[in-house]
């Protein structure tokens, strides 16, 4: 029973490619959706194995190491040397263990700790005719991300919003992407602003910007009280069913020019997406093994892990890191 949760809001840096795998539609490899909303979202599995390799390079944990102690821990009898250099891989791995789990070779000893959620959609960037681009949200992912943010013991009042007509939106106050005659145009649609829910929207774009983006992100929390648009449950599904990113790759081959059949293309979610997901706690399975390493509880749990995003709050999610996709700003929430 998971007993703390914490919040994780992710900002893409870099167009990020989370893959389901090959596909027969127009798009050779597409990213991982909800089936049910078609919603971009980002497997648990891929977010706590990038966690993981993150606290293993802060804490300068390399495969070698991790190697050497399960050797040494398979060891029937260990001289003074072997000891002492068990003890000193211990000090280093086992606290991530306890956190994240085991190594696959004794993952049936004790279970991590630390689980988390599927990463899910929550502002999606859309090209604007006015002010470059807009943040857009519907009506259903905020009252999921309300619903959510319950877990973590907060809430976020906004009210009941209800959805707009088709062809409406609900903007902020001062808003930079609509037009003088009171439109927004997102992509090749055009919508007529609804004032009904600007004191809503105007409180809900505050409140990201304090709390999604990281200080230093300055300049993106002000334009985000500016910029942010509410539009339809429907229109939404659309604009992050169509309005992705579809990069081309090649291969090129010795004689430097492209392979035969080495042409893909890949699906992408655009720079400046905001996600999040929540990080659950649970009290260590092994309490004897946990507690010499501060880790006796499941707030000492998450701590760790707000200890390690205060190291390092950039991580690398999904495909293609040696071409800089996935570069992730995480934001940890309260």
């Amino acid at each position: 029973m998971f007993r703390k949760a914490g919040m994780l809001f992710l900002y893409t840096e870099t167009p990020l490619h989370a893959g389901s795998g090959a596909s027969v539609a127009g798009v050779d490899l597409p990213i991982q959706r909800e089936r049910h909303t078609q919603y971009p979202m980002i497997q648990a599995s891929g977010l706590k194995g990038a966690f993981r390799d993150l606290t293993e390079q802060i804490r300068g944990i390399t495969p070698e190491e991790i190697k050497r102690l399960s050797d040494l821990r398979k060891k029937e009898t260990l001289n003074d040397k072997e000891q002492e250099e068990k003890q000193k891989l211990e000090e280093k791995i086992v606290p991530v263990e306890v956190v994240f789990g085991p190594e696959t070779d004794r993952a049936s000893v004790h279970g991590g700790a630390l689980a988390f959620t599927d990463a899910r959609i929550l502002l999606f960037p859309v090209r604007s005719l006015v002010g470059v681009f807009a943040w857009v949200t519907c009506p259903t992912v905020i009252e999921r991300f309300r619903r959510d943010l319950r877990h973590v013991g907060r809430e976020l009042d906004v009210g009941d919003l209800s959805p707009p007509a088709k062809d409406e939106v609900f903007v902020p106050r001062d808003c930079i992407v609509q037009t003088p005659d009171g439109q927004v145009v997102l992509e090749d649609s055009a919508f007529q602003v609804n004032r009904a829910g600007e004191g809503q929207v105007t409180t809900l774009a505050s409140w990201l910007a304090e709390r999604a983006l990281p200080p230093a992100y300055r300049p993106w929390r002000d334009r985000l009280r500016k910029a942010l648009v509410v539009v339809g449950d429907d229109v939404f599904r659309d604009f992050v069913r169509f309005s992705t990113e579809i990069l081309f790759r090649v291969r090129i081959g010795e004689t430097g020019t492209v392979e035969r059949g080495a042409l893909w293309s890949e699906e992408h979610l655009p720079s400046d997406t905001l996600l999040y997901t929540l990080a659950l706690a649970t009290d260590p399975k092994d309490r004897d093994l946990a507690k010499p390493h501060g880790l006796e509880n499941a707030e000492a749990i998450l701590n760790f892990l707000k200890d390690v995003l205060g190291q390092a709050s950039m991580v690398q999610l999904g495909g293609d890191e040696t071409v800089g996709r996935g570069i992730v700003q995480v934001t940890y929430y309260p």
